[in-house]
């Protein structure tokens, strides 16, 4: 057999002469072998799944929507919200579907940024410019320490077709970035953030009343 005859290929064959790269014997253990290794990468990917809790694609956590009970502090205007038309929020939504646009009713509103804060970020801890201590369930705000004479002033917090009313209890620096209003847990978890991040600092409408 000449050296071209070594490398002519039958059709849908090897070259005459020469071995198949695999046995019969080997061909169908190999095969199986592959099966069973994608088999399992598949599994290990689906475990991997659910124990992230079902993270999106990118490992950003999927946002839910937080979950409130009816308080006399949280009205709104937004029936989405106020399944009884009592005025009292009693559904669940995030604070990025809110409208940020939507203005209050009412006299007396003025405008300024928010931010937000907790005891587990703020610089002294749980301890605040009233004495009152900062904690999760208390509908309370700061403002900048040049207005520390509102210590224990009541103020109606408006953001998107939302009205939280909170009460006075510490003061910060915040002010030296422009900032009128600090919130605390329970305010900007009423407003629909998750997390300090969540909240992040956002324009709000606000006004003082009457205790």
């Amino acid at each position: 057999m000449t050296a071209r005859e070594i490398h002519k290929r039958r059709k849908g064959g090897v070259a005459d002469g020469a071995a198949p790269l695999l046995s019969h014997d080997l061909a169908r253990p190999v095969a199986l072998l592959a099966i069973i290794v994608v088999v399992c990468a598949l599994v290990v990917f689906g475990v991997s799944q659910c124990a992230g809790g079902g993270a999106a694609v990118g490992g950003e956590e999927p946002e839910v929507p937080v979950q409130h009970d009816e308080r006399p502090e949280v009205t709104t205007t937004l029936s989405a919200y106020d399944a009884d038309a009592d005025g009292m929020v009693d559904g669940a939504y995030n604070v990025k579907d809110l409208n940020a646009a939507a203005r209050p009713e009412g006299e007396g509103w003025v405008e300024g940024d928010a931010s937000a804060y907790s005891a587990e970020d703020n610089d002294g801890g749980t301890a605040t410019a009233s004495g009152i201590p900062l904690d999760d369930e208390s509908f309370t705000v700061a403002v900048p320490q040049s207005e520390a004479d509102m210590l224990g002033a009541q103020v109606e917090v408006f953001y998107g077709g939302i009205t939280v009313r909170a009460t006075v209890t510490d003061t910060g620096s915040f002010g030296d970035y422009g900032r009128e209003l600090d919130l605390a847990p329970a305010v900007w978890e009423a407003f629909g953030a998750s997390s300090i991040d969540d909240w992040g600092v956002r324009a709000v409408s606000y006004r003082y009343v009457a205790a």
